[in-house]
């Protein structure tokens, strides 16, 4: 009977001690969250795009629901060149209803950096849905669809799609 008591006492004080390290080491309070937040903020503010990032990580770590956080993320990693990781956090911001039509604008433009001009004309061009007078969504796809006319004409020329492709880069369009 002390060996069942003795056992019993000894699981109840592990399992208290495990309970006890995992809600130490793995909870944070909305307090320590929105502190990251800040300290995040901070770095995106001053332009330390890296440091931002690595902060908003381990926010994202705590909680995958704020919308603000991959939006300012997704702004960060387009300032070093992370275009993919960029339209990530985008598309999260638009599934948690954050900056919406700020963000579908800003895949567009991350699109347009990963020489996708397919995926950034559908951006763009719903920006403009969303707001028909968007200066400069409608400038993108002017800017797109010129050069798409372009390579429809370099291969009513012989081009092949691939070389037309190319001469229009290299014309600088």
């Amino acid at each position: 009977m002390k060996q069942i008591l003795f056992c019993t006492i000894w699981i109840f004080i592990v399992f208290s001690s495990c309970n006890n390290y995992i809600n130490n080491n793995t909870s944070t309070s909305g307090i320590e969250i929105s502190e990251l937040i800040k300290q995040a903020n901070d770095f995106y503010q001053k332009s330390n795009y890296e440091k931002a990032v690595m902060l908003y990580d381990r926010i994202i770590a705590i909680d995958t629901t704020i919308g603000e956080v991959y939006y300012n993320r997704g702004y960060c990693n387009s300032q070093i060149d992370e275009y993919k990781k960029s339209v990530d956090d985008y598309l999260m911001a638009i599934k948690h209803g954050y900056k919406t039509k700020d963000a579908i604008f800003n895949l567009g433009f991350a699109y347009s950096l990963l020489e996708n001009d397919t995926l950034a004309l559908k951006y763009f061009l719903k920006t403009l849905e969303l707001e028909p007078k968007q200066p400069d969504a409608t400038l993108r796809v002017i800017e797109i669809k010129l050069k798409f006319a372009m390579i429809e004409l370099y291969m009513k020329m012989g081009y092949s799609h691939e070389e037309a492709c190319r001469k229009v880069k290299s014309d600088g369009h």
